[in-house]
């Protein structure tokens, strides 16, 4: 099989593990938890949040903890053919969109005080379809999030997973870019590394 041909393979498996996991919000919250006990929350000012559709991480609860701590939180939008950034200060500001995902209004999409330039953001939290140990992403196919990743490269990139989403390699091509880091629910993996989360509290 060609790269294109692996990655559908791949989704199509991580899809259905996905779709398969019971729990989900309460696996979300642990989640939540790692990620703000985690040491890439220092010295960070501008913090960047997917916000969570269908069986994805829920990312809902932890953008309102984010909100009330001491850092500046934005969220991506589809415009044209890549994700540009807004600054939020509630998720009742978001409306949905394409695919019912919820997004900034036109009215702080074009708020001068409210556009949000990619290379200022110091963390990314990245959804995905499946990760490997090391680092490697596979999204969804169109590589918005790759294209976002490149311009916010000095980012400290979290990728946000379920443990059915961890695999032990991920096919990629040179425009994927890799994770700093990875949370699931038990395990947080850097590098060639695997850490349990417990260690963080």
């Amino acid at each position: 099989m060609n790269l294109v041909e692996q990655k559908q393979v791949l989704r199509g498996e991580a899809i259905a593990r996905r779709e398969r996991l019971t729990g989900r919000d309460e696996l979300s919250r642990l989640i939540m938890a790692h990620v703000l006990d985690g040491p890439w929350m220092a010295n960070v000012e501008m913090i960047c949040s997917y916000v969570s559709m269908g069986s994805e991480v829920r990312t809902h609860e932890l953008i309102k903890r984010l909100l009330t701590g001491p850092w500046t939180v934005c969220v991506p939008w589809c415009g044209g053919n890549e994700l540009k950034l807004a600054r939020i200060l509630s998720l009742d500001e978001l409306r949905p969109r394409t695919l019912g995902i919820l997004e900034p209004p036109r009215s702080l999409r074009e708020d001068p005080a409210r556009i949000v330039v990619p290379e200022t953001v110091g963390l990314q939290l990245v959804p995905g379809l499946a990760f490997s140990t090391d680092g490697k992403r596979l999204g969804y196919g169109r590589g918005y999030y790759d294209r976002l990743l490149a311009r916010s490269s000095e980012a400290k990139r979290i990728g946000l997973a379920f443990n059915c989403q961890i695999f032990s390699d991920v096919p990629t091509g040179p425009q994927d870019v890799s994770m700093h880091r990875i949370v699931t629910e038990t395990d947080m993996y850097a590098g060639n590394s695997t850490f349990n989360c417990s260690t963080f509290n």
